[in-house]
């Protein structure tokens, strides 16, 4: 859901995908995981403490904003030291 502007089937301001958005990357998701080294969406067939830093990835393609795009690559390159990962617990040190 968080690659539909990607993909082309809404724009980045649509108002229900922002709201989709949104609570994808909270707690209200019970897939999402925030620690302080880490954050994102999970799953159910690894963990939903494992976020997926391409969720985050994703996140950034359904972004225009240029404060949350470098937030969230800062904390993909930060936890997997330039090296993209699987999943990364979000309350393990940085590689």
């Amino acid at each position: 859901m968080l690659s539909l502007p990607y993909l082309g089937f809404v724009t980045r301001d649509d108002e229900a995908y922002k709201k989709t958005k949104q609570r994808l990357l909270s707690p209200y998701n019970p897939y999402y995981a925030q620690g302080p080294h880490f954050r994102g969406i999970g799953g159910p067939h690894v963990s939903p403490v494992d976020p997926w830093p391409m969720s985050l990835i994703s996140a950034i393609f359904g972004s225009d904003d240029d404060k949350e795009i470098l937030e969230l690559l800062y904390t993909i390159v930060n936890v997997s030291k330039g090296i993209y990962i699987e999943n990364s617990h979000p309350f393990d040190e940085l590689y």
